[in-house]
């Protein structure tokens, strides 16, 4: 994958890019995002950063993809001060049926999935691996409210 890292006074951005559908599906694009923060963490103090303040953004199926690899690879966590997702698809059921409204086929995204869509689905990832406190709060959480809070 491909990176622009830009320096400004006090922060560095690096800008990975991840193979897109047909040459990589949704689990290579996951390890793209892996080796890309792999790549920031050994790489940003050359540029002036500091690899224990690395924080992740993704927008779009790129906010999926950070989300994904975060949640599929929980040592990642300790290696960024958090995570910033927008607009990002959480529910892979709901996504497809929008999909599907557009003529994107059921086969097609299950292509782009690799046929291991519940493997990179959030919500089902959350559900499954970080359970409720005694409280009933998830330690993760997924906000897709639409509305900006007044």
């Amino acid at each position: 994958a491909k990176a622009m890292v830009q320096q400004q006074p006090g922060c560095v951005v690096v800008v990975p890019d991840y193979r897109n559908y047909p040459f990589g599906t949704v689990p290579d694009m996951v390890q793209d995002v892996v080796d890309a923060l792999h790549w920031t963490r050994q790489n940003s103090h050359t540029y002036g950063g500091d690899p224990s303040r690395i924080l992740l953004v993704g927008q779009s199926a790129g906010g999926h993809l950070c989300t994904s690899a975060l949640l599929k690879h929980p040592q990642l966590r300790t290696q960024v001060v958090g995570l910033v997702s927008l607009s990002a698809p959480y529910d892979m059921d709901l996504t497809r049926d929008r999909m599907m409204r557009f003529g994107i086929d059921r086969w097609f995204f299950r292509r782009i999935f690799h046929d291991r869509v519940r493997q990179f689905d959030p919500q089902t990832l959350i559900q499954q691996h970080h359970p409720e406190d005694q409280h009933g709060h998830q330690s993760i959480q997924l906000d897709h409210n639409n509305k900006i809070p007044n």
